[in-house]
């Protein structure tokens, strides 16, 4: 496996093969997914009851004005819960937006975590953005594993799957056997 990687479990990748390895086999990021555009936000603000109830009325009273005799200014009242009904839903369409925007950035800043990476013979602190194929990866207690890997040494392994199967029971892990 080493071989094929082209890595060395002593000195790791070289520093200057990470960029062709990012090209050649990706990045170790998977991109968030596009944030909800402002519109689709605001037209779930609008499906609340009570504007659903407020624009009804507001037509009600444009229909009645509409069939009353003697136009005067009755259309104001229709044009007003209207108004008031487009206030609400853009406030809280904008509000419901920005706050998206922080929860992303929080998410953001969440998963950037820094992990020790065997590079040219040296242990080196590297994002798991930055991680490539063919990375040896030191963990300590309480590291996420950052990527898809194999186990070469351990000591007393065990890796929670509770992201992955919701249980909760750690599962003890050995070093795989491979065979030349």
């Amino acid at each position: 496996v080493m071989k094929a990687l082209r890595t060395s479990m002593v000195d790791g990748i070289p520093s200057n093969e990470v960029l062709e390895r990012r090209l050649e086999f990706g990045s170790n990021y998977v991109p968030q997914e596009d944030p909800e555009p402002i519109w689709k936000i605001a037209w779930e603000a609008l499906k609340d009851p009570s504007l659903v109830f407020l624009c009804f009325a507001a037509f009600v009273s444009f229909g009645v004005q509409l069939l009353s005799p003697g136009g005067g200014m009755e259309w104001v009242e229709g044009m007003a819960i209207l108004a008031a009904v487009l206030v609400v839903v853009t406030v809280t369409a904008v509000n419901d937006y920005q706050k998206e925007q922080q929860f992303r950035a929080l998410n953001e800043a969440k998963e950037d975590v820094e992990v020790v990476a065997l590079r040219d013979a040296r242990r080196t602190h590297v994002s798991i953005h930055d991680l490539v194929v063919g990375d040896v990866v030191h963990l300590c207690a309480g590291d996420q594993v950052p990527a898809d890997g194999a186990v070469f040494t351990r000591s007393d392994l065990a890796i929670s799957e509770k992201m992955l199967t919701g249980e909760t029971i750690l599962k003890h892990k050995g070093a795989y056997q491979f065979h030349s």
